[in-house]
C-alpha cells in the first residue's frame, strides 16, 4: 500500500487510468435509495456494478468481485445478514456507515462489523466518522450538519484509522483522509452536494472502482 504521506497527483491520475484499464466488477450491497446512482457512477468510473442485497448468492458474489462496497443506508433483515455472508468472502471491503447514530439498532450494526472484519476503507460524513471515533456530535441521522466545527474531524479520521487499520474519510465542507499515520484535507468541493440524494453514497462507490482497479490499498492487515 502506498503511504498516504508520498501520494502524489500523478498517483491519481494513475489511479484513473488504471481503474478504466481493469474494468474491475464492483459488488454493492447498499439502500434503494442511491442504488441507482452509485451504479452509474461506477460505470463511469470505469467498473462494473454488480447489485444484490439477496443472502443466498451474496457470498458468492463477494468472492467473484475484487472489491465489496457496504452501504447501510436502508438497513433490513435480509440485507444485514447478506452484508455478513458477503464480508466473509470479499478480499477488499469499503464500509459506508451511512446513518450511524440515528438508531441504536444501527451503531450496534455498525460497530459489529467493525469487530467481526477487517475493512480496507471506511468513507462516511463527519458526523459518521466523528461519532464512530467516539466523537459526540449532534448528529441524528444520513445528514451531517452544515458545518463541522463541533468535532476535531482530523483527530477522528486518524484516531478511526488507527484504531481499524483501515484508510478513512470522512466527507463535509472540508474532506479528510486518513492512513493512521497522516492526515490529508482537500477543498474545492460544492456546497450543492448537500442538496442531492446519494452524492456521498456515490463517492464510495468511485472510491471502491478506483481502488480495486489500482489496487492501491491493502486488501488484508499482514
Amino acid at each position: 500500500m502506498i503511504a498516504l504521506s508520498s501520494v502524489t497527483p500523478a498517483d491519481w491520475a494513475r489511479a484513473w487510468t488504471a481503474a478504466r484499464a481493469a474494468n474491475p466488477l464492483v459488488y454493492t450491497i447498499t439502500n434503494f435509495v442511491a442504488a441507482p446512482l452509485q451504479a452509474n457512477i461506477t460505470l463511469a468510473a470505469g467498473g462494473r456494478p454488480l447489485m444484490s442485497r439477496n443472502i443466498h448468492e451474496a457470498g458468492e458474489l463477494a468472492a467473484r468481485a475484487p472489491v465489496l462496497v457496504v452501504n447501510t443506508g436502508t438497513p433490513d433483515s435480509e440485507g444485514d445478514g447478506a452484508i455478513r455472508r458477503a464480508m466473509e468472502r470479499s478480499p477488499m471491503i469499503l464500509l459506508d456507515p451511512v446513518g450511524y447514530g440515528a438508531s441504536s439498532y444501527r451503531r450496534a450494526m455498525v460497530d459489529g462489523l467493525l469487530r467481526d472484519f477487517h475493512v480496507s476503507v471506511i468513507k462516511g460524513n463527519w458526523a459518521e466518522v466523528c461519532l464512530l471515533a467516539g466523537m459526540e456530535v449532534p448528529a441524528d441521522g444520513v445528514d451531517a450538519p452544515g458545518g463541522n466545527s463541533a468535532c476535531d474531524v482530523p483527530k477522528a479520521v486518524r484516531t478511526l484509522a488507527e484504531r481499524t487499520d483501515a484508510l478513512v474519510c470522512a466527507t463535509g465542507a472540508r474532506d479528510y483522509v486518513s492512513d493512521g499515520r497522516s492526515v490529508l484535507s482537500f477543498s474545492g468541493g460544492s456546497a450543492l452536494m448537500a442538496t442531492i440524494s446519494g452524492g456521498g453514497c456515490a463517492l464510495g462507490s468511485l472510491m471502491a472502482t478506483l481502488a480495486a482497479g489500482s489496487g492501491s490499498v491493502a486488501r488484508r492487515r499482514s
